[in-house]
């Protein structure tokens, strides 16, 4: 969703007066795209083998990147993780790992500055509505550092908030009463 709020800020830029994308990212960076690639051959390995030990790696490779090493010990013990990990069994069913494969595909697609020679004064100049941009610094499955980048660009037409939390990618449910304070205010103000 927070990918598809950069996309249509810039698609569409009269749809709407306001936009709050949430652990999202206008372009992916190289940590992310690696992530997902792995996740595509996992998901086609395990659809393809129907063998525990693909979906065990699948399961491994989302907890070590939806999870950050601040949610270690108490949050998530070793045994918790391995067993995790080893109740992964069985396989994905061809036409779920097909379904998943292609949000993969859309996720590392998105590029906010590809209509615009890869410039991201271009993309930013394209956006009208102004943008709510919220952001776990320790988030592995979206990192935060081009959605930052795009908001210098917005200048004025960005509010950019970076959490420090260490809830990684799940800080719409580790701090959903900040978030959703922040974008309560964010709405009421006047555009």
């Amino acid at each position: 969703g927070g990918m598809q709020t950069f996309e249509w800020s810039v698609l569409y830029p009269g749809f709407a007066k306001k936009l709050v994308p949430i652990a999202g990212s206008p372009q992916l960076g190289g940590h992310d795209v690696a992530l997902w690639e792995a996740y595509k051959r996992l998901l086609d390995w395990s659809a393809e083998c129907a063998c525990a030990e693909a979906q065990e790696l699948l399961a491994a490779l989302m907890i070590l990147n939806s999870t950050t090493s601040d949610q270690d010990g108490a949050d998530l013990p070793g045994d918790t993780v391995t067993s995790r990990v080893e109740g992964a069994s069985g396989s994905i069913d061809r036409g779920t790992a097909l379904n998943l494969i292609r949000q993969a595909d859309a996720m590392i697609a998105t590029d906010v500055t590809h209509a615009f020679d890869g410039e991201w004064a271009g993309a930013a100049e394209a956006v009208q509505a102004q943008m709510l941009i919220i952001a776990e610094s320790s988030d592995h499955v979206v990192t935060p550092r081009t959605g930052m980048t795009f908001a210098e660009h917005l200048g004025e037409k960005a509010t950019p908030i970076l959490f420090e939390t260490g809830c990684g990618h799940g800080l719409p449910a580790c701090e959903m009463f900040r978030v959703g304070a922040l974008i309560r205010d964010f709405l009421r103000r006047e555009p």
